[in-house]
């Protein structure tokens, strides 16, 4: 009796890589922003031998300091959904009603997290898989890629909007004190042709007027 228990016992032993072993992997995306900027992370599961008919997962962002979970974005296929966010943490659950990622489909997204309030530093992204089933009801369960949330430094972009604000604001405004004085000159030089030009009309007729006063009494003598 004690042998045939052994033999049963290595029997279901032998049958459990069938069930538990699989040879697809979940990744996170690691990526690099600037402090303050948001992150968007996909989540990839690379292949479904058998299709997916849906998923339940955690996704956490080891070290809350760095930045926190503002909200999800899900795949079209992803008709039915949850979501929960807590702090640096998204509990996902998404089912394939339509039925269209089948037997062979490689690269599917599962989600895109997107992280806010970014802050210097480090951390990584960590998944954990919940319940993951295949169309024919078998749980799918795939190795994890943990991804890497790298933030550097505070963003030089806004100094440089600023700085070139700056400069065009000043070229701008030497433009248009270029341009008045430009035409204060010429209302002035236009001023003084005008002046000399009256000044000129009134000399002549004065010599004309006293021309025909001379003449006047010269016809009377």
């Amino acid at each position: 009796m004690r042998a045939i228990a052994i033999l049963l016992t290595v029997l279901l032993t032998s049958l459990l890589p069938v069930i538990n072993a699989g040879s697809e992997k979940i990744t996170i995306e690691s990526i690099t922003v600037s402090e303050g900027m948001e992150a968007r992370v996909k989540i990839i599961l690379d292949s479904a031998p058998k299709g997916l008919a849906g998923y339940d997962v955690t996704v956490t962002l080891r070290d809350a300091a760095i930045a926190s979970v503002i909200k999800v974005e899900l795949p079209p296929w992803a008709k039915l959904s949850d979501s929960s966010i807590r702090g640096n943490s998204i509990k996902l659950k998404a089912v394939d009603l339509d039925d269209r990622i089948r037997s062979g489909s490689t690269n599917i997204e599962l989600a895109t997290i997107i992280f806010g309030n970014t802050k210097q530093g480090e951390s990584m992204i960590e998944l954990t898989v919940n319940k993951m089933d295949d169309d024919e009801g078998n749980p799918i369960i795939p190795s994890i890629e943990a991804g890497k949330l790298t933030v550097t430094g505070p963003s030089t972009k806004t100094a440089v909007i600023t700085l070139t604000h700056t400069v065009t604001e000043t070229y701008t405004l030497t433009q248009s004190i270029y341009i008045y004085t430009t035409i204060t000159e010429n209302t002035a030089n236009h001023t003084r042709i005008t002046l000399f030009t009256v000044t000129a009309l009134v000399a002549i007729a004065v010599v004309v007027a006293a021309a025909f006063i001379t003449a006047s009494r010269m016809t009377r003598d």
